[in-house]
């Protein structure tokens, strides 16, 4: 959660990446306002039981995906970075070169690393740590 959150204040001009400043870089943000609460309420968050801790889990892989999709959105926006063509092209050669790609966990990663400019098209984190 926290190196994703602070890959997303990054990608919005704020480049400080020392952890220390991960609430006030995230304060900062203009907008996106449903990201920047539902961090700091995880963050606050605590969990004792079995239950508690998967919720917890799962709730953090919810966010996740939303900050991804805020992060594709922002990739897009920018010229320094490849295209979204362009990065599933990459992304699919390097894929289609591997030996068993078909196994579970390299379909999952292949999902995960997609998710940084094309989370709209890729199934949920928790669907993938269910796989």
């Amino acid at each position: 959660m926290l190196k994703t959150t602070m890959s997303f204040t990054y990608l919005t001009g704020i480049t400080n990446k020392h952890p220390k400043w991960i609430y006030s870089n995230l304060f900062r943000i203009q907008g996106f306002d449903h990201i920047k609460s539902t961090f700091y309420s995880l963050a606050r968050k605590g969990a004792v039981t079995e239950i508690e801790c998967r919720r917890f889990i799962e709730e953090t892989l919810d966010y996740i995906d939303a900050v991804f999709i805020a992060m594709q959105g922002l990739l897009q926006k920018c010229e320094i970075y490849p295209s979204l063509q362009e990065s599933l092209n990459a992304l699919n050669h390097e894929f289609d070169s591997r030996k068993h790609t078909e196994h579970k966990i390299s379909t999952c990663e292949y999902y995960f690393r997609k998710k940084y400019f094309a989370a709209e098209d890729t199934p949920s984190l928790n669907s993938l740590l269910k796989e």
